[in-house]
């Protein structure tokens, strides 16, 4: 016997291999589209600001405010029968955004606070859209204009958003 195993003397024959012809067909695994993902959101009312993950309240640009402000007076919003606090949660209740209104009885307006959304999905303004769908209803019940304050004006304006004649003005107070 040979090293591998033949006998000494005789040629080698060649083995073949049948190896199964493989069809290479993708399946892809359908997976949810954005437009499928953000129809899927839905809103929840709650009174506590500290159900909100602190990711959401991070990913607000210009943030103009100190976010362990915002947790540690949570308490006075949530007393506060003119604050609207909505969260938008997916399928699994877990939330990927939040709404958060203001209701001023005196210019009679509702003033949007915040609205954020979780980065998956920001999608060419239809989150925006869902958000304008859901608080139409208030807008006609009250009669309020829906005010906000904005970085980027005219990306809202696709949505029917225009800028108003009045200026937000900071005055520096000297330390």
């Amino acid at each position: 016997m040979g090293k591998r195993g033949w006998p000494k003397g005789k040629p080698r024959k060649k083995i073949e291999t049948i190896r199964p012809q493989i069809i290479e067909e993708r399946v892809e695994i359908p997976k949810n589209s954005i437009k499928e993902k953000i129809e899927a959101l839905h809103f929840i009312r709650i009174y506590d600001l500290r159900l909100i993950p602190r990711y959401l309240f991070e990913q607000v640009k210009p943030q103009n405010f100190d976010l362990n402000e915002v947790y540690a007076m949570a308490r006075n919003f949530e007393r506060d029968p003119l604050t609207l606090l909505y969260a938008l949660a997916d399928e699994s209740h877990k939330i990927k955004g939040f709404l958060w209104c203001h209701l001023n009885t005196i210019l009679k307006t509702v003033d949007v606070q915040v609205f954020t959304v979780d980065k998956e999905y920001q999608d060419r303004g239809r989150i925006i859209s869902k958000a304008k769908e859901f608080v139409a209803p208030l807008n006609e019940k009250t009669g309020y204009r829906l005010r906000g304050i904005t970085s980027r004006p005219k990306a809202l304006s696709r949505f029917g958003f225009k800028e108003t004649g009045e200026v937000i003005v900071e005055m520096e107070v000297e330390k």
